[in-house]
Protein backbone atom coordinates (compact mmCIF):
# COMPACT_ATOMS: atom_id res chain seq x y z
CA UNK A 1 0.00 0.00 0.00
CA UNK A 2 1.34 3.41 -0.95
CA UNK A 3 1.57 5.60 2.09
CA UNK A 4 -0.19 8.92 2.02
CA UNK A 5 2.25 11.72 2.80
CA UNK A 6 1.69 15.21 4.07
CA UNK A 7 4.47 17.80 3.94
CA UNK A 8 4.38 21.14 5.66
CA UNK A 9 6.91 23.95 5.56
CA UNK A 10 6.04 26.34 8.31
CA UNK A 11 7.14 29.94 8.35
CA UNK A 12 9.21 29.34 11.47
CA UNK A 13 10.12 26.19 13.31
CA UNK A 14 10.91 22.73 11.93
CA UNK A 15 9.87 21.29 8.60
CA UNK A 16 7.35 18.49 9.23
CA UNK A 17 6.27 15.43 7.30
CA UNK A 18 3.53 12.89 8.03
CA UNK A 19 3.03 9.44 6.52
CA UNK A 20 1.29 6.13 7.09
CA UNK A 21 -2.25 7.53 7.19
CA UNK A 22 -4.23 4.31 6.80
CA UNK A 23 -6.68 2.15 8.74
CA UNK A 24 -5.16 -0.13 11.39
CA UNK A 25 -6.73 -3.24 12.89
CA UNK A 26 -6.92 -5.03 16.23
CA UNK A 27 -5.83 -8.63 16.83
CA UNK A 28 -9.23 -9.89 15.68
CA UNK A 29 -8.93 -8.04 12.37
CA UNK A 30 -11.42 -5.30 13.27
CA UNK A 31 -10.61 -1.75 12.21
CA UNK A 32 -9.83 0.52 15.14
CA UNK A 33 -12.32 3.31 15.76
CA UNK A 34 -11.02 6.88 15.56
CA UNK A 35 -12.57 10.07 16.85
CA UNK A 36 -10.78 12.65 14.68
CA UNK A 37 -9.08 12.78 11.29
CA UNK A 38 -5.33 12.17 11.28
CA UNK A 39 -4.93 15.27 9.12
CA UNK A 40 -6.46 17.28 11.97
CA UNK A 41 -3.86 15.95 14.41
CA UNK A 42 -1.04 16.62 11.93
CA UNK A 43 -2.10 20.23 11.41
CA UNK A 44 -2.47 20.76 15.16
CA UNK A 45 0.99 19.36 15.93
CA UNK A 46 2.52 21.42 13.11
CA UNK A 47 1.03 24.53 14.65
CA UNK A 48 2.22 23.54 18.12
CA UNK A 49 5.87 22.96 17.19
CA UNK A 50 6.12 26.41 15.58
CA UNK A 51 4.40 28.05 18.53
CA UNK A 52 4.29 27.38 22.24
CA UNK A 53 5.22 23.70 22.35
CA UNK A 54 6.11 22.60 25.86
CA UNK A 55 6.88 18.92 25.25
CA UNK A 56 7.70 17.82 21.67
CA UNK A 57 10.68 20.08 20.85
CA UNK A 58 11.95 20.02 24.48
CA UNK A 59 11.92 16.20 24.39
CA UNK A 60 13.99 16.21 21.20
CA UNK A 61 16.43 18.78 22.56
CA UNK A 62 16.86 16.79 25.77
CA UNK A 63 18.40 14.07 23.59
CA UNK A 64 20.05 15.98 20.72
CA UNK A 65 21.06 19.12 22.56
CA UNK A 66 19.77 22.72 22.52
CA UNK A 67 20.32 23.39 18.81
CA UNK A 68 17.27 24.34 16.74
CA UNK A 69 15.22 21.36 15.54
CA UNK A 70 15.28 21.47 11.74
CA UNK A 71 12.86 18.68 10.78
CA UNK A 72 10.34 16.25 12.25
CA UNK A 73 9.01 13.24 10.36
CA UNK A 74 6.00 11.36 11.75
CA UNK A 75 4.91 7.90 10.56
CA UNK A 76 1.92 6.03 12.01
CA UNK A 77 3.06 2.63 13.29
CA UNK A 78 0.65 1.38 15.98
CA UNK A 79 -2.85 1.93 17.32
CA UNK A 80 -4.98 0.62 20.17
CA UNK A 81 -8.26 1.55 21.79
CA UNK A 82 -6.78 4.65 23.46
CA UNK A 83 -3.80 5.89 21.47
CA UNK A 84 -2.10 6.37 18.12
CA UNK A 85 1.68 5.85 18.05
CA UNK A 86 3.91 7.50 15.46
CA UNK A 87 7.60 7.04 14.86
CA UNK A 88 9.04 10.55 15.05
CA UNK A 89 12.42 11.11 13.37
CA UNK A 90 14.10 14.37 14.33
CA UNK A 91 17.05 16.29 12.86
CA UNK A 92 18.56 19.44 14.33
CA UNK A 93 20.54 22.30 12.84
CA UNK A 94 23.81 20.47 13.61
CA UNK A 95 22.59 17.46 11.60
CA UNK A 96 22.22 15.31 14.66
CA UNK A 97 19.43 12.76 14.39
CA UNK A 98 17.35 10.64 16.74
CA UNK A 99 14.09 8.70 16.64
CA UNK A 100 11.26 8.88 19.17
CA UNK A 101 7.74 7.61 19.61
CA UNK A 102 4.98 10.23 19.60
CA UNK A 103 1.87 8.88 21.37
CA UNK A 104 -1.42 10.76 21.00
CA UNK A 105 -4.72 10.04 22.75
CA UNK A 106 -7.63 9.30 20.41
CA UNK A 107 -10.12 11.62 22.09
CA UNK A 108 -10.26 14.39 24.69
CA UNK A 109 -12.12 12.36 27.30
CA UNK A 110 -11.42 8.82 28.50
CA UNK A 111 -8.58 8.25 26.01
CA UNK A 112 -6.74 11.38 27.15
CA UNK A 113 -7.28 10.44 30.80
CA UNK A 114 -5.90 6.96 30.13
CA UNK A 115 -2.90 8.31 28.19
CA UNK A 116 -2.07 10.85 30.91
CA UNK A 117 -2.25 8.23 33.65
CA UNK A 118 -0.31 5.70 31.58
CA UNK A 119 2.45 8.24 30.92
CA UNK A 120 2.80 8.83 34.68
CA UNK A 121 2.90 5.07 35.30
CA UNK A 122 5.64 4.67 32.69
CA UNK A 123 7.75 7.23 34.57
CA UNK A 124 7.33 5.24 37.80
CA UNK A 125 8.08 1.89 36.17
CA UNK A 126 11.09 3.23 34.26
CA UNK A 127 12.63 4.33 37.55
CA UNK A 128 12.12 0.85 39.03
CA UNK A 129 12.93 -1.40 36.06
CA UNK A 130 14.64 0.81 33.45
CA UNK A 131 15.99 -2.13 31.45
CA UNK A 132 12.48 -3.44 30.73
CA UNK A 133 10.45 -0.24 30.23
CA UNK A 134 10.50 2.30 27.41
CA UNK A 135 12.06 5.59 28.52
CA UNK A 136 9.37 8.30 28.65
CA UNK A 137 10.10 11.92 27.84
CA UNK A 138 7.74 14.87 28.24
CA UNK A 139 3.98 15.01 27.81
CA UNK A 140 1.44 17.75 27.17
CA UNK A 141 -1.70 18.63 25.27
CA UNK A 142 -2.52 19.37 21.65
CA UNK A 143 -5.54 21.47 20.66
CA UNK A 144 -7.60 20.02 17.79
CA UNK A 145 -9.88 22.67 16.29
CA UNK A 146 -13.34 21.79 15.02
CA UNK A 147 -13.42 21.40 11.23
CA UNK A 148 -15.99 24.20 11.05
CA UNK A 149 -13.89 26.37 13.38
CA UNK A 150 -16.51 26.32 16.13
CA UNK A 151 -14.62 27.13 19.32
CA UNK A 152 -17.06 25.22 21.52
CA UNK A 153 -16.35 22.03 19.58
CA UNK A 154 -12.56 22.13 19.78
CA UNK A 155 -10.79 19.29 21.63
CA UNK A 156 -7.69 19.11 23.78
CA UNK A 157 -5.99 15.72 23.62
CA UNK A 158 -3.09 14.45 25.72
CA UNK A 159 0.10 13.29 24.01
CA UNK A 160 3.61 12.36 25.08
CA UNK A 161 7.02 11.40 23.70
CA UNK A 162 9.10 8.31 24.50
CA UNK A 163 12.27 6.76 23.17
CA UNK A 164 11.96 4.76 19.95
CA UNK A 165 12.68 1.02 20.19
CA UNK A 166 14.23 -0.15 16.89
CA UNK A 167 13.65 -3.79 16.03
CA UNK A 168 10.76 -4.24 18.46
CA UNK A 169 7.36 -5.58 17.38
CA UNK A 170 3.96 -5.74 19.06
CA UNK A 171 3.30 -8.88 21.11
CA UNK A 172 0.17 -10.89 20.34
CA UNK A 173 -1.33 -14.26 21.29
CA UNK A 174 -2.27 -16.81 18.63
CA UNK A 175 -4.96 -19.48 18.59
CA UNK A 176 -2.64 -22.05 20.20
CA UNK A 177 -2.07 -19.82 23.24
CA UNK A 178 1.48 -18.99 22.18
CA UNK A 179 3.00 -15.52 21.94
CA UNK A 180 3.63 -14.07 18.50
CA UNK A 181 5.36 -10.98 17.09
CA UNK A 182 3.02 -8.87 14.97
CA UNK A 183 5.53 -7.34 12.60
CA UNK A 184 5.47 -7.11 8.83
CA UNK A 185 5.53 -10.89 8.87
CA UNK A 186 3.78 -12.55 11.78
CA UNK A 187 6.10 -14.79 13.79
CA UNK A 188 4.86 -17.32 16.34
CA UNK A 189 7.17 -18.17 19.22
CA UNK A 190 7.66 -21.79 20.25
CA UNK A 191 6.06 -23.17 23.40
CA UNK A 192 9.46 -22.99 25.14
CA UNK A 193 9.95 -19.36 24.05
CA UNK A 194 6.42 -18.51 25.19
CA UNK A 195 7.16 -19.96 28.61
CA UNK A 196 10.42 -18.01 28.79
CA UNK A 197 8.61 -14.78 27.84
CA UNK A 198 6.04 -15.45 30.55
CA UNK A 199 8.90 -15.78 33.03
CA UNK A 200 10.18 -12.38 31.85
CA UNK A 201 6.76 -10.84 32.49
CA UNK A 202 6.59 -12.47 35.94
CA UNK A 203 10.04 -11.10 36.76
CA UNK A 204 9.19 -7.66 35.44
CA UNK A 205 6.03 -7.44 37.53
CA UNK A 206 7.86 -8.67 40.62
CA UNK A 207 10.64 -6.07 40.18
CA UNK A 208 8.07 -3.33 39.70
CA UNK A 209 6.68 -3.94 43.20
CA UNK A 210 7.75 -1.42 45.84
CA UNK A 211 7.39 -2.94 49.31
CA UNK A 212 7.56 0.47 51.02
CA UNK A 213 4.86 2.02 48.84
CA UNK A 214 3.04 -1.33 48.58
CA UNK A 215 2.30 -0.93 44.88
CA UNK A 216 3.37 -2.41 41.59
CA UNK A 217 2.48 -2.96 37.96
CA UNK A 218 -0.86 -4.54 37.06
CA UNK A 219 -1.09 -7.32 34.49
CA UNK A 220 -0.07 -5.87 31.10
CA UNK A 221 -2.80 -5.84 28.47
CA UNK A 222 -1.38 -7.92 25.63
CA UNK A 223 -4.42 -7.34 23.41
CA UNK A 224 -3.96 -3.57 23.65
CA UNK A 225 -0.26 -3.65 22.71
CA UNK A 226 1.27 -2.90 26.11
CA UNK A 227 4.31 -5.07 25.36
CA UNK A 228 6.80 -5.10 22.50
CA UNK A 229 9.26 -7.89 21.74
CA UNK A 230 12.59 -8.04 19.91
CA UNK A 231 13.64 -11.27 18.28
CA UNK A 232 17.31 -12.24 18.28
CA UNK A 233 19.26 -14.77 16.28
CA UNK A 234 20.80 -16.10 19.45
CA UNK A 235 19.31 -16.24 22.90
CA UNK A 236 15.80 -15.50 24.08
CA UNK A 237 13.59 -12.71 22.74
CA UNK A 238 13.41 -9.62 24.93
CA UNK A 239 10.34 -7.73 26.11
CA UNK A 240 9.75 -4.02 26.71
CA UNK A 241 6.77 -2.39 28.39
CA UNK A 242 5.48 0.55 26.33
CA UNK A 243 2.18 1.14 28.14
CA UNK A 244 0.85 0.58 31.65
CA UNK A 245 -2.87 0.82 32.29
CA UNK A 246 -3.01 -0.10 35.95
CA UNK A 247 -0.91 -0.08 39.09
CA UNK A 248 -2.02 -2.25 42.01
CA UNK A 249 -1.89 -0.38 45.31
CA UNK A 250 -2.14 -1.20 49.00
CA UNK A 251 -1.01 -4.81 48.55
CA UNK A 252 1.40 -6.98 50.51
CA UNK A 253 4.07 -9.06 48.76
CA UNK A 254 1.78 -12.09 49.12
CA UNK A 255 -1.10 -10.34 47.37
CA UNK A 256 1.23 -8.88 44.75
CA UNK A 257 2.53 -12.36 44.01
CA UNK A 258 -1.03 -13.70 43.86
CA UNK A 259 -1.94 -11.09 41.24
CA UNK A 260 0.94 -12.43 39.15
CA UNK A 261 0.38 -16.15 39.64
CA UNK A 262 -3.40 -15.96 39.24
CA UNK A 263 -3.26 -13.52 36.31
CA UNK A 264 -4.53 -14.51 32.87
CA UNK A 265 -5.39 -12.99 29.50
CA UNK A 266 -8.82 -13.36 27.93
CA UNK A 267 -8.21 -14.55 24.38
CA UNK A 268 -11.63 -14.55 22.80
CA UNK A 269 -13.24 -16.47 25.65
CA UNK A 270 -10.19 -18.65 26.36
CA UNK A 271 -7.88 -17.91 29.27
CA UNK A 272 -4.10 -17.88 28.85
CA UNK A 273 -2.36 -17.98 32.25
CA UNK A 274 0.32 -15.38 32.83
CA UNK A 275 2.56 -17.66 34.90
CA UNK A 276 4.69 -20.34 33.20
CA UNK A 277 3.29 -23.86 33.63
CA UNK A 278 6.68 -25.29 34.58
CA UNK A 279 7.46 -24.43 38.24
CA UNK A 280 11.20 -24.37 37.51
CA UNK A 281 10.71 -21.72 34.80
CA UNK A 282 8.48 -19.72 37.15
CA UNK A 283 11.07 -19.97 39.91
CA UNK A 284 13.85 -18.81 37.56
CA UNK A 285 11.79 -15.73 36.64
CA UNK A 286 11.13 -14.80 40.26
CA UNK A 287 14.60 -15.61 41.56
CA UNK A 288 16.23 -13.68 38.72
CA UNK A 289 14.08 -10.66 39.50
CA UNK A 290 14.08 -10.65 43.30
CA UNK A 291 17.18 -12.61 44.24
CA UNK A 292 17.00 -16.11 45.64
CA UNK A 293 16.47 -15.20 49.31
CA UNK A 294 13.63 -12.75 48.67
CA UNK A 295 12.00 -15.10 46.15
CA UNK A 296 12.06 -17.95 48.68
CA UNK A 297 10.60 -15.69 51.38
CA UNK A 298 7.80 -14.46 49.11
CA UNK A 299 6.93 -17.93 47.85
CA UNK A 300 6.93 -19.53 51.30
CA UNK A 301 4.57 -16.86 52.64
CA UNK A 302 2.40 -17.20 49.56
CA UNK A 303 2.24 -20.99 49.64
CA UNK A 304 1.42 -20.91 53.36
CA UNK A 305 -1.48 -18.55 52.59
CA UNK A 306 -2.73 -20.85 49.79
CA UNK A 307 -2.48 -23.99 51.89
CA UNK A 308 -4.09 -22.20 54.82
CA UNK A 309 -7.08 -21.29 52.68
CA UNK A 310 -6.48 -17.54 52.91
CA UNK A 311 -5.90 -17.24 49.14
CA UNK A 312 -7.63 -19.07 46.29
CA UNK A 313 -5.23 -21.62 44.76
CA UNK A 314 -3.81 -20.35 41.44
CA UNK A 315 -3.52 -22.41 38.26
CA UNK A 316 0.12 -23.26 38.92
CA UNK A 317 1.91 -26.32 40.27
CA UNK A 318 1.77 -25.44 43.98
CA UNK A 319 3.39 -28.72 45.03
CA UNK A 320 6.22 -28.20 42.55
CA UNK A 321 6.84 -24.68 43.88
CA UNK A 322 6.83 -25.93 47.47
CA UNK A 323 9.44 -28.55 46.56
CA UNK A 324 11.68 -25.89 44.99
CA UNK A 325 11.57 -23.47 47.93
CA UNK A 326 12.16 -26.24 50.48
CA UNK A 327 15.44 -27.31 48.88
Amino acid sequence: MTLQRHRHRVESGPKTQWSGFRPLFDWRGNEWKRFYRLETLAAAVDGAVRGKDWFIIPSVQAVLGPAEVFSLSFSLVRENVDTLTFRMDATNARRKRASFAFVAAKNDKECSASARTGHAYLRTLCERVPESVVRPHRGGTVYLPDRHRRAAHGRVVYAYVTQWLPGYETVGIDGNMQFCALGERRHTFTIAETEALKAQIVGLMARSYDARRRNGMGVPDIMAGDLLVRRTRRGLPRLKVVACRRMVSGVSPVKALHAILAGAWDCGGRAMPLAPSNPETLWEGLAGALGRDTAVQWLRQYLDAVEGGRITPPAVDVAGLREIVMK
